[in-house]
């Protein structure tokens, strides 16, 4: 369903709606729990730049001499924030009750986010030319 299919009044205006779609294009929402979240897509340049992060987030840890297992479940996690808190659009305080949300929320917005950053949920057909 579509944003302007979906029940209004979201918490979020319509001419609010407007703005987010001539920032960014294509705007998405999905319900988890009842809870509305609006998204877009990340960016090549915002993904470089993540990943470019999560580098220095990574060297970080070697220098604290955190164990490979902790890196790994550590980058994970700091991954799935950083993709989400930056192309949720709404709610717009999610970074202050991200650690009071559903455990689950990052798992499901996450690879949504990335699907519509032109990230393939399941691998593509492949062809012999």
């Amino acid at each position: 369903m579509s944003i302007e299919e979906a029940t209004w009044p979201h918490k979020f205006s319509k001419e609010q709606l407007d703005k987010w779609k001539k920032e960014y294009g294509r705007v998405l929402m999905t319900t988890i729990s009842s809870q509305s979240y609006v998204y877009r897509g990340l960016t090549n340049a915002e993904f470089e730049k993540l990943r470019e992060e999560e580098r220095q987030f990574i060297a970080n840890l070697e220098q604290n001499n955190v164990s490979q297992d902790d890196i790994s479940q550590q980058t994970i996690t700091n991954s799935m924030k950083a993709v989400v808190l930056k192309c949720l659009l709404y709610p717009e305080d999610y970074a202050e009750k991200l650690s009071s949300d559903l455990a689950g929320v990052l798992e499901v917005l996450q690879p949504a986010i990335l699907e519509a950053s032109g990230f393939p949920n399941e691998v593509p057909e492949v062809q012999t030319l």
